[in-house]
C-alpha cells in the first residue's frame, strides 16, 4: 500500500510504521480492513509527532521521566492522555455543519448532544451513549469517539446523548457506573419515558451499558426500552478462549494491554463482580439486546457467551458476528461494506424498538 504521509515522519516513526505494516501483513488481515486500520494509525502518529514538535522532546522527558517515542511505543497512559488532549485541541469534530451538538452537565458530569436535522421529529426519544476506551480513555470531546455516535444518530434519526463518565485511574469503579445510572435517572427527570430510551455503547462502553442496566434493575428503576452492545467488554476475568485463538487476528486489542486497564479500573474489585463483568450476572428480566462482534476479536468468545446466556434467561437477543471484522468495526472506513451494513442494522433495531416507521 502507498501512504505518502509517512515521508513526513521522523526516521524512528517511519521504522515503526513499516514494522506495523509487516505485522499486519503477517496476520493476513483483509486488505480494506488493513488499510482502514493503517489510516487510523497514521493519524495517531501525526498527532504524536505534532505534540512532540510543540512541547519538545527534552521537555517531555523531563516532565514524564521517559522519552516521548519510548512513551508512545509503550503506550504510557500519561503520555497518551496528553497526546489525546492535543488531538482534541487541534482536530475538528467529525460532524457536518448541519448537525447540532452541545455540551451540557449532568451533576457536574459532561455530556454531549448529537442531533441530526431529521431527528427533530423524534426529540422525545434518546440514545444514551457510553463510549469505549478500556475504562481509562475516551471522551465526548475526542473526535474519534464521535464517529460511531454520529453515524448511528444519522442512520436512526434519533438524538444521541454521549456521557463523559468517570475513567480510571483517577475515577475507578464504581464511579463510571454511578455516572451512567445518574444520567439515565436525569433523562427520566426531564420527562423522557423509559420506552423512549435506549442505552448503548461500544467496547468498555458496551460492558458499562450492561452493568448500568443491571444496576437499574437492582435499584428497581424502570429499565430502558433496549440496549445495543457493540463488541462489549463483559469479562474482566479474561476467561474467554478467543484471547488466545484471536490474538494473531485482533489488530486493536491485546490481553496484556487490557489487563493493565482492568487493574486500574477494578481498583481491587473482584473481576467476577457482575457490575464489572456482566457475563457473570443473572440476566433474567433484561430488555431486548442487540449485540455485535467481529469474528477477529479477542472479545468474540465472551460476547458469544453473553448472547447465549441472555437468550437462555428469556431475554430477546439479536446477535451478529461479522466475519473478518476487527474490534468496533462500526467506526472504520465506510469503504468497507460491513461498516455501513452494521450501522444500518443497528439503526433498524433502534427504530423497531421505538416503533418508528421509516420514511
Amino acid at each position: 500500500m502507498d501512504f505518502p504521509e509517512i515521508e513526513n515522519f521522523t526516521p524512528i516513526m517511519q521504522k515503526y510504521f513499516h514494522q506495523l505494516e509487516k505485522n499486519l501483513e503477517r496476520r493476513n488481515i483483509r486488505s480494506d480492513v488493513r488499510k482502514s486500520f493503517i489510516k487510523g494509525q497514521i493519524g495517531m502518529i501525526e498527532a504524536v509527532e505534532g505534540y512532540i514538535s510543540k512541547i519538545g522532546k527534552e521537555n517531555i522527558k523531563n516532565e514524564l521521566g521517559i522519552g516521548p517515542y519510548e512513551a508512545f511505543f509503550k503506550q504510557d497512559p500519561e503520555f497518551m492522555r496528553r497526546v489525546n488532549l492535543f488531538i482534541i485541541d487541534t482536530t475538528p469534530l467529525p460532524l457536518p455543519d448541519n448537525v447540532h451538538t452541545e455540551i451540557i452537565y449532568i451533576d457536574k458530569v459532561p455530556a454531549r448532544w448529537i442531533v441530526v436535522p431529521e431527528a427533530k421529529t423524534n426529540n422525545d426519544h434518546v440514545l444514551l451513549h457510553l463510549h469505549g476506551g478500556a475504562y481509562i480513555g475516551g471522551s465526548i470531546r475526542f473526535p474519534g469517539n464521535l464517529i460511531i455516535p454520529y453515524r448511528v444518530a444519522n442512520a436512526s434519526n434519533i438524538p444521541v446523548l454521549m456521557l463523559n463518565y468517570g475513567l480510571a485511574p483517577k475515577r475507578p469503579f464504581p464511579i463510571g457506573l454511578n455516572d451512567a445510572v445518574n444520567a439515565y435517572k436525569w433523562l427520566l427527570s426531564k420527562g423522557y419515558k423509559t420506552e423512549n430510551v435506549i442505552i448503548w455503547g461500544e467496547s468498555a462502553g458496551g460492558g458499562l451499558t450492561m452493568a448500568t442496566i443491571l444496576k437499574l434493575r437492582e435499584l428497581k428503576i424502570p429499565l430502558p426500552k433496549a440496549a445495543v452492545l457493540l463488541s462489549p467488554w463483559v469479562d474482566l476475568a479474561f476467561k474467554g478462549s478467543t484471547y488466545d485463538s484471536r490474538k494473531d487476528k485482533d489488530s486493536v486489542l491485546t490481553k496484556e494491554g487490557l489487563s493493565l486497564s482492568a487493574e486500574m479500573y477494578l481498583n481491587g474489585t473482584d473481576p467476577f463482580d457482575p457490575y464489572v463483568s456482566p457475563l457473570y450476572a443473572d440476566l433474567a428480566g433484561l430488555p431486548p439486546l442487540y449485540v455485535e462482534v467481529g469474528d477477529w476479536e479477542v472479545f468474540l468468545d465472551e460476547d458469544t457467551q453473553l448472547a447465549e446466556k441472555a437468550s437462555k434467561a428469556g431475554v430477546d437477543v439479536i446477535f451478529n458476528i461479522y466475519p473478518e471484522m476487527p474490534h468496533v468495526h462500526q467506526g472504520g472506513d465506510l469503504a468497507i461494506p460491513e461498516v455501513q451494513q452494521s450501522i444500518n442494522q443497528i439503526a433498524q433495531f433502534i427504530r423497531k424498538q421505538f416503533k418508528l416507521t421509516d420514511n
